[in-house]
């Protein structure tokens, strides 16, 4: 039924009384409720599987998707008709722009018509409708109510970490990557951004500062990734922890580095010792060796033994990262032509994994179904760029980006926009392709451009949270 039967049982009843504790924290605002569900998927997924093998003749999680989709129209659909700004156009451009070139792309690579429609709706869609629905809740003053409901889902997934860490070395005797509190119940890609999404709504919504009193709290979001043994969230985390530390208001006061420096030290530190990827002995607890994780880092996302490997012309690199490479290379893409490479070869296989994980299978002698001159993983963009083509990806860049900009602090708009785009060319595009960040993301650009608005007349109140 599931990889490890035991754990599953064990873990998700934890997430079900989460969940009966949230509804009864949103009682019957329907947009509350709507928000909590977004962020209890992964128990609908586990859900589904369980009715699945005892009989159950409809998917759940396919039921979910439907519902989900069409309440978002309902409840917010008509926001997508009165733009509020040059930023709402370039998302609805965006939007529109994509859709011709996603249904074309199916035209010309075909597929099964209702899962590409799932993907349409669900995948790409939602998001959109998240965007506006997000704006629309704080412009018409409901920024407390939505603060705080984000603010008690985030502490919720904290606590089932923790459980999670607890059930697991009780019953597996190791912590798994798959489960991501209530939000994924298979993969941990939520794992890598929800951390960094958290930290930085908690920095703003406390009028930007990290002081005493929040130190502690903030850093409690860094659980959600040790509790899936995720790598990059141990270097970025402390790097953007410590970039908040120094911001006040809206000035940088570098004299504060010394000052926070010891508690970003101690993050990485223990990040380095927990994590069995990170330290020589490959055991939680293992030594601290900051060379053996940069060597492995290097490794993993470029295939590079030493940085000045990627400076040779005839370096041949492997993993995420060197595959970046691939969006200036299409030919190496499959793309035998313009058209192939406006329209990209479909999502059909793509959405329902028919040769598994996307992966090149250049200089392989078995050939992995995708047609890709790259040894290994593949980045986020390239696996979009794959699927969509040019139109598609760029036009999904330019929402995100169209997103991003809507926060009005220029420091905070290329922070959000620099790990966006890290995250999107050498990791797997969680940051705004997860349905859970992009709440987090919109809340954090719109409570920055209301509340810190002077000439806006629906600026938001700033009330610091314990």
């Amino acid at each position: 039924m599931f990889s490890n039967d035991a754990l599953y049982f064990a873990y998700y009843p934890f997430v079900i009384v989460a969940f009966i504790y949230m509804l009864f924290t949103v009682g019957f605002n329907r947009v509350g409720l709507f928000i909590v569900l977004i962020f209890w998927e992964g128990m609908v997924g586990f859900l589904s599987i369980v009715a699945s093998n005892i009989g159950f003749p409809f998917e759940l999680h396919n039921i979910y998707k439907i519902i989900m989709t069409l309440w978002g129209v309902y409840l917010f659909g008509r926001e997508i008709f009165h733009p509020r700004n040059w930023l709402d156009i370039c998302v609805i451009f965006g939007w529109l722009i994509f859709s011709i070139g996603f249904w074309v792309s199916y035209i010309e690579n075909g597929g099964g018509f209702f899962t590409i429609l799932s993907q349409f709706f669900y995948g790409y869609g939602l998001k959109i409708l998240l965007y506006f629905a997000v704006k629309s809740i704080l412009i018409d003053g409901n920024v407390e109510y939505l603060k705080n409901l984000l603010l008690k889902i985030l502490f919720v997934q904290v606590i089932l970490s923790v459980v999670k860490i607890i059930v697991s070395l009780i019953v597996i005797h190791e912590i798994p990557e798959y489960i991501v509190g209530s939000v994924s119940y298979s993969g941990a890609g939520a794992a890598v951004v929800l951390p960094i999404g958290a930290l930085i709504l908690y920095w703003i919504v406390n009028e930007k500062k990290l002081n005493r009193k929040h130190i502690l709290i903030s850093i409690t979001f860094l659980i959600i990734a040790m509790a899936s043994m995720k790598r990059s969230p141990v270097i970025m985390f402390p790097i953007v922890w410590i970039l908040l530390s120094v911001v006040r208001g809206q000035h940088i006061r570098p004299g504060l580095i010394l000052k926070y420096i010891p508690v970003a030290f101690l993050l990485f530190y223990l990040g380095l010792r927990l994590n069995k990827s990170l330290n020589p002995e490959s055991i939680v607890w293992g030594s601290y060796d900051p060379a053996f994780a940069y060597r492995y880092s290097l490794n993993y996302i470029f295939g590079a033994n030493e940085a000045q490997d990627l400076l040779d012309p005839s370096f041949e690199g492997t993993g995420k990262g060197f595959s970046a490479f691939l969006v200036f290379q299409p030919s190496r893409l499959g793309f035998s032509n313009t058209k192939e490479a406006l329209i990209g070869n479909g999502l059909y296989d793509i959405a329902i994994k028919a040769y598994g994980r996307i992966i090149g299978s250049y200089g392989s002698e078995v050939s992995t179904g995708y047609d890709i001159e790259h040894i290994g993983s593949n980045s986020g963009s390239t696996v979009q760029l794959y699927g969509l083509g040019y139109i598609g990806f760029i036009s999904i860049m330019l929402i995100n980006i169209a997103m991003i900009s809507n926060a009005r602090d220029i420091k905070l708009r290329l922070l959000l926009m620099a790990y966006y785009l890290w995250e999107l060319f050498l990791y797997e595009n969680n940051f705004m392709g997860q349905r859970v960040s992009i709440v987090i993301v919109v809340f954090i650009c719109m409570y920055d451009r209301y509340y810190y608005s002077k000439s806006s007349g629906d600026n938001c109140r700033s009330v610091s949270v314990p």
